[in-house]
């Protein structure tokens, strides 16, 4: 792909193995639209078991070819003069490369000098980030983690999946890369080092109380300043000792670290599928003896649940009314909590104090003190929502019990559920 120091890629650009490319694919490129990615449901899922589909490939690839479509379609010209290729999406290529036999690489549009609610690229690299299980998200070396960097890092370290959850000898952090990028010889040797260090302190800094914290409850771990400073590489191709770092860590990585929490991952949800059919089938056999059994005793019961039903109605009913009315409570208490904290967090004094106490320089909190307030505001709300979800689940639940609905297993040992106006000669066709 052509490259170039503003960012240039402008597609979701998936790299694979030429060995998984399907047969009827034509060529080693494929440009493919939106909807390609869209479930049922119209929410972009990026399920990779898609590409094996043909006739949804057939449907929403605009153009199969060779490698001439990554410059078509797949990076920007800026000349703003021709807005032909804005279908495309996403890229699906086909390389021969012993990597691929490992991961499948995802390159996603760089964040541009436009601002993030109105550029398409943002747009595009957030709703793919989620389904990362490594990230490495690339910097400048000067300049290194400015501040719109902070911002975009506290989303990403919240998406970013937890093997350290999986194995417990997992390195605390050891699938996020941040890496120094065009570290190019007019950077001394000694103050490669320096750039790091001090792009690692500021991070850890303004991300500690929010986005770490955040990593800290998810993965049980505690995570310390030298936790992050050890993710922070460099990167300059024509010097191997300035990429060679992050060479050797994402080898160690993919070859030996990573496969040890998706193995034990892979074989967590095999072992619990065997169980729950063991248990379904058991409880499929009881259900039907039990119906055999207690045939009478059932239709007696569903006799009464059919005379009981106003009342059951009338309680129904009313147990709505109050669901309905602690959802609008709770919306209320949101509202007010969010008034009343952000009310102090953006109070003239309070700013004026957290800048003095947090930042050094002028030019540091000009940098980061917008975004730190805005993460803090972010993470108010979502514990706030959080909590009142909590208390809105438990009186959903109460009113879910009201529910109850007779279970009874065909002849074939497939559990039938009995709706409440179902009459009694039902029963008996069953027996």
């Amino acid at each position: 792909m052509p490259t170039g120091y503003q960012p240039a890629t402008r597609v979701i650009t998936i790299v694979c193995h030429v060995e998984s490319r399907p047969e009827w694919f034509d060529g080693n490129v494929g440009i493919i639209d939106e909807k390609f990615w869209q479930d049922e449901n119209g929410k972009l899922n990026f399920d990779f078991l898609y590409l094996e589909d043909r006739e949804r490939c057939q449907k929403h690839f605009l153009q199969f070819g060779s490698f001439d479509l990554l410059e078509k379609y797949g990076v920007h010209q800026y000349d703003d003069s021709d807005d032909s290729n804005d279908g495309g999406h996403t890229a699906i290529v086909y390389v021969d490369a012993p990597l691929l036999r490992a991961c499948n690489l995802i390159d996603l549009p760089g964040y541009s000098d436009k601002q993030d609610e109105v550029s398409k690229d943002v747009e595009k690299a957030n709703s793919a980030t989620k389904i990362a299980n490594v990230l490495l998200y690339a910097s400048p070396a000067k300049g290194h983690i400015n501040g719109q960097d902070m911002v975009r890092l506290r989303n990403l370290l919240r998406l970013l999946p937890a093997p350290e959850n999986e194995c417990n000898d997992f390195p605390t952090l050891g699938n996020f890369f941040i890496v120094a990028t065009h570290a190019d010889p007019s950077i001394p040797d000694d103050e490669l080092p320096k750039i790091l260090n001090k792009a690692s302190a500021r991070l850890y800094k303004e991300l500690d109380e929010t986005a770490i914290e955040f990593r800290r409850k998810l993965t049980k771990r505690d995570i310390i300043k030298e936790d992050v400073q050890k993710r922070f590489f460099t990167f300059w191709s024509e010097k191997p000792e300035r990429c060679q770092r992050l060479f050797d860590d994402l080898t160690q990585l993919l070859c030996e670290t990573l496969p040890k929490p998706v193995i034990s991952r892979i074989d967590r949800e095999i072992n619990a599928v065997k169980n729950d059919k063991k248990q379904e089938y058991a409880n499929s056999i009881e259900q039907y003896q039990t119906t055999v059994a207690k045939i009478e005793e059932y239709r007696k019961e569903l006799d009464k649940a059919q005379k009981n039903e106003p009342e059951r109605q009338r309680e129904m009913r009313q147990k709505r009314s109050q669901v309905s009315k602690q959802i609008k409570e709770l919306e209320k208490d949101t509202r007010q909590s969010f008034q009343t904290y952000a009310a102090k967090k953006i109070d003239v004094e309070f700013i004026e104090q957290m800048i003095r106490q947090r930042y050094d320089k002028e030019k540091e909190a000009q940098e980061y003190a917008f975004g730190y307030l805005l993460d803090m505001l972010q993470s108010h709300l979502e514990s706030r929502i959080s909590g009142n979800t909590e208390k809105l689940k438990a009186e959903i639940d109460a009113f879910l019990e009201k529910y109850p609905v007779p279970k009874l297993p065909n002849k074939d040992g497939i559990v039938v559920s009995i709706p409440f106006d179902t009459k009694g000669a039902f029963l008996g066709g069953i027996s």
